[in-house]
């Protein structure tokens, strides 16, 4: 509950219509409104981290440096808590001697910071204590720190705690049962060694002597703990202490029309800025005042966004954070209405935005509608403050509340913002008051990933640093084609159409997924496989391109002919028609049939000399012609052998019959007649063509 609050403060939701009255820059809108606010607990609630009882009393809020706000009180099982940012971080029964609530003290608060620490007020041994995470530090009737012996502390209130873990409280001192003085403590480490006063009845402020009742208890401390102002008191005369000098003094010139007449709510923030309230001089009907620094800022009879001050009109309580910021609350007729103002310019509260009213609906889920009635602000004007303005922009207050039967006393947090005012503050970036081209509106510079809309920045859309499906990381519409690669569009790339590595759908370009692209040299896909019109890496089927393409009938492509292919893309077979080189044919005669020139092992019958011829034999004439390296015919192409060595043909008698024989010696010889020879060569061929057309037309 606590962060969800802690979140919309920091982003400024308040710009929205529901809580207007609380933004400014923004035009007022009548009493009657719904107002954002969270509630931090209240009174009822069983909270999971306690002891399975429920909420039995709330005291005033306080905050942590960092917004987180500190509440004490006690569950319906009299167990004292201290609650920090959205859960209790301590119970009474967790402490060796177990300290209940002081039940003079629930209007009261404790104090934290972010590190663990914290105080608060108890009953130990029946005796009210100033109680830390340390454990019990001051207890009544104790010795009295910077007094002399024999005076103790008689009453302690109104503790708190800076950033450094110093806690601070009021009390009151006695002497043999009578008050004889008061004090401003500070224990830097929570300590009683470590604690001295601030302020003491006996101090000089310039003349002005505190008496046994100087400090009242009326005080506050910055978040750093380096300033403090307390209202005090000398003889006859009241007068405000800052960082241990007097500021103002009653009497003194108020500077507008009297002079100081008292003074009782304070606060004051790291700068050493302060907010006072009280009463001048002035005509009852504007006599009630907040001052900053000295100042008169708004009094009593003013009109705030509407509502006018009417007498009698008093404060109730005022908080100043370190940016300078102020939150005041009063209340005032007609119907002693109780109204929570808040301002960004502490020297002219007049310009304080109305926060919320009684009888307003509080939209407690930030879904837009009401979820309660804002019945009124549970404080009193005698007892400390009653509003806690957190330093991320949260008003923390206790008021009650109304579901639709009995009211319910609650702490509400009610986020504010100055964004829009036009004045750059502290947490600002900028502020223009309103969208701009180099400021978002709620005042934030503008950065297209910021997940901020800005339409004058030309932002079409602005769903984070990432982008979405409908909205590029530029802050454009997302659409395929546009140049900007969005994963959440499921794009795989954009390069503003196709390109060799980016389809035209935005999908990566890649051969087989069935898209076919021509800036990647993609002529078809079908894919991934192969078609009779498409090879599967995506070219146009070719044979000797190196891609097999069986449906284009092709039985290999080796890229040209090879030992297992043939330049045709079928597979090597001697007598196919189709010589191989590759693959060891001499010759390709498309039979397999011998003896006619290229062997049924597609190997040349007779090529070359045609082998030796017959040797010289008693027979006579040697063999004309050999026969294809045995002596036999001259193979086709080739050059008869020569013959062998003439015979005596006397002694020769017969023919050779691997030569030509009966040829005379001397006279030329041939292996057959030249027109047979080319007879049988251009049959041979005109067969080799017929059986080559007849297996490409079967292929």
């Amino acid at each position: 509950m606590l962060m969800s609050l802690l979140s919309m403060a920091r982003r400024g939701l308040l710009l929205s219509s529901a809580c207007a009255g609380v933004s400014f820059g923004l035009t007022s809108v009548a009493q009657a409104q719904v107002v954002r606010a969270t509630v931090v607990m209240q009174y009822g609630d069983v909270p999971a981290s306690g002891d399975g009882s429920a909420i039995g009393s709330l005291g005033y809020p306080d905050s942590t440096p960092s917004g987180k706000p500190v509440v004490v009180g006690s569950l319906t099982t009299d167990n004292a808590y201290v609650w920090v940012g959205d859960q209790i971080i301590w119970l009474g029964s967790q402490a060796p001697t177990q300290p209940y609530p002081d039940g003079t003290n629930t209007q009261g608060s404790g104090g934290a910071n972010d590190t663990g620490n914290w105080v608060s007020i108890l009953k130990l041994n029946n005796l009210s204590t100033i109680y830390t995470d340390l454990g019990p530090l001051l207890s009544l009737d104790d010795p009295a720190p910077g007094f002399p012996a024999g005076r103790t502390i008689w009453n302690v209130n109104r503790a708190t705690m800076d950033t450094s873990g110093a806690a601070y409280f009021y009390a009151s001192i006695a002497e043999s049962g009578l008050t004889v003085g008061t004090a401003l403590y500070r224990s830097t480490d929570r300590t009683i060694g470590n604690t001295t006063p601030l302020l003491k009845t006996g101090d000089d402020l310039g003349g002005f002597v505190l008496d046994p009742f100087g400090v009242k208890t009326w005080y506050a401390v910055s978040r750093s703990g380096g300033h403090y102002v307390a209202v005090v008191h000398a003889v006859g005369t009241d007068g405000l202490a800052v960082d241990g000098a007097l500021a103002l003094k009653q009497g003194d010139s108020d500077g507008v029309e009297g002079v100081w007449d008292n003074f009782d709510f304070v606060d004051i923030n790291s700068g050493g800025h302060y907010v006072v309230s009280g009463d001048t001089s002035a005509p009852t009907i504007r006599d009630e005042f907040v001052a900053y620094d000295g100042t008169i800022s708004v009094r009593e009879g003013d009109t705030l966004d509407g509502v006018e001050l009417l007498n009698p009109a008093s404060v109730f309580a005022v908080s100043i954070n370190d940016k300078g910021n102020v939150a005041h609350a009063w209340g005032h007729n007609p119907g002693s209405s109780r109204t929570l103002f808040y301002s960004c310019d502490p020297t002219n509260l007049k310009n304080s935005r109305r926060v919320v009213g009684a009888n307003d609906e509080l939209d407690l889920d930030g879904d837009g509608s009401a979820d309660a009635t804002f019945k009124r602000l549970d404080f009193a004007t005698n007892v400390g403050n009653g509003v806690q303005l957190s330093e991320n922009d949260v008003i923390y207050t206790r008021a009650q509340l109304n579901y639709g039967a009995s009211d319910i006393q609650a702490i509400i947090g009610f986020p504010v913002t100055c964004c829009g005012d036009g004045k750059v503050q502290s947490g600002e970036d900028c502020d223009d008051g309103g969208e701009s081209a180099t400021c978002n509106a709620d005042c934030t510079a503008v950065a297209c990933g910021d997940g901020k809309l800005n339409a004058t920045a030309g932002e079409a859309c602005d769903d984070g640093p990432t982008g979405s499906a409908t909205c590029d990381a530029d802050c454009t519409i997302a659409e395929c084609g546009d140049g900007v690669t969005n994963p959440a569009a499921n794009e795989d790339c954009d390069d503003s159409g196709e390109s060799a590595t980016c389809n035209e759908d935005c999908t990566t370009a890649v051969c087989g997924d069935m898209k076919i692209n021509t800036s990647a040299n993609e002529v078809c896909d079908q894919g991934g496989v192969a078609s009779a019109t498409c090879d599967a890496d995506c070219t146009a089927p070719r044979c000797g391109d190196g891609e097999l393409n069986q449906p284009a009938g092709e039985t290999c492509d080796d890229g040209g002919a090879s030992a297992t292919c043939d330049a045709d893309c079928s597979a090597v077979e001697c007598g196919d028609g189709v010589l191989n080189t590759a693959a060891g044919e001499e010759c390709e005669d498309a039979n397999s049939s011998d003896g006619d020139g290229c062997s049924s092992a597609c190997k040349l019958e007779g090529q070359g000399n045609g082998g030796s011829g017959g040797s010289a034999g008693a027979a006579g004439a040697g063999a004309t012609s050999g026969s294809g390296g045995e002596g036999g015919a001259a193979g086709a192409g080739g050059t008869a052998g020569d013959g062998g060595s003439s015979g005596n043909e006397s002694e020769g008698g017969a023919e050779d019959d691997s030569g030509c024989g009966c040829r005379q010696a001397g006279a030329p010889s041939h292996g057959m007649a030249p027109w047979l020879l080319l007879a049988l060569g251009l049959g041979v061929r005109l067969t080799r063509k017929r059986r080559k057309t007849a297996r490409a037309t079967q292929r």
